[in-house]
């Protein structure tokens, strides 16, 4: 990790329980993104069927875009918990707001022990979790190389892995894009 600080709340680093205020922001976040995702990007979500109605599990998708974040907040009403590099947590504003939305730091590349510690608390709370298992923004149709911390989690709390696809992301908001195209997603 560098030496730059993370700004993160008291306690969230380690993947804590939600305020009721944070939890209100997440709500009016999640509401504002399935308006702008049925309007913009005509959003069209197929299989949630396949996703638990109560108790934990860990939604596992592949990484396109910036837009995949906020798109997966769409997929379920329930509130989704997200593991997110460290380096968006830099700012102080950034990092509050990252953390109200759910989002807890993890160094990529390693094998972050309070990341993977912060995700079982999550999973042992009741509550989903979204691991990217390509660690990163990716391109083009094929997977990438996959990490094993979803596995790892899912191995040592039982919670079951939901893999997601997410198509035309990538279109909407390629990696280094500045604006949003009103694509199908």
């Amino acid at each position: 990790m560098s030496d730059r600080p993370l700004h993160v709340p008291a306690g969230h680093e380690r993947g804590e329980e939600l305020s009721r205020g944070q939890r209100i922001l997440y709500a009016v976040a999640q509401a504002v993104v399935w308006i702008v995702g049925r309007t913009w990007f005509r959003l069209e979500i197929r299989g949630q069927e396949h996703l638990p109605a109560t108790g934990p599990f860990i939604i596992s998708p592949i990484h396109r875009s910036n837009l995949d974040t906020p798109i997966l907040g769409a997929v379920t009403r329930r509130r989704l918990r997200y593991m997110g590099k460290e380096s968006l947590w830099r700012s102080k504003p950034g990092g509050w707001f990252l953390t109200t939305l759910g989002g807890f730091p993890v160094e990529r590349g390693t094998a972050d022990r309070d990341a993977l510690r912060a995700s079982m608390a999550v999973i042992e709370r009741g509550e989903p979790l979204v691991m990217f298992p390509e660690g990163t923004r990716q391109s083009g149709p094929e997977i990438a190389e996959m990490f094993d911390g979803p596995a790892y989690v899912a191995c040592r709390t039982g919670a079951p892995i939901v893999p997601v696809g997410i198509g035309g992301s990538e279109g909407a908001m390629p990696k280094g894009a500045k604006w949003v195209r009103p694509i199908k997603v």
